[in-house]
């Protein structure tokens, strides 16, 4: 399994009708939650996000913050990982 990645359960395409997700187009938003009720209505996002931040509760943090990270998480997948394991091999 790889570890340095999340569970892609939770940008599986199939999710995309069930979470509040706009077109992907290079450099825009993948994830754009309004309020933190849209997050908790997706358990596994949820439960994702209180995991890898540490929170108690989604309201600990702010709706900002969850999309920043979200969308930096997907760009880091598309534009660094792969740099990153083109040098390891």
């Amino acid at each position: 399994m790889d570890t340095c990645r999340p569970p892609l359960s939770l940008f599986d395409s199939t999710l995309k009708g069930s979470q509040k997700i706009m077109t992907k187009k290079k450099g825009s938003l993948l994830y754009d939650y309004e309020t933190h009720a849209e997050i908790s209505a997706h358990p596994y996002m949820r439960d994702y996000i209180l995991e890898v931040s540490g929170a108690r509760r989604l309201e600990d943090l702010t709706v900002k913050s969850i999309n920043d990270f979200l969308n930096g998480l997907e760009q880091w997948q598309e534009d660094i990982l792969p740099k990153f394991n083109k040098k390891l091999h």
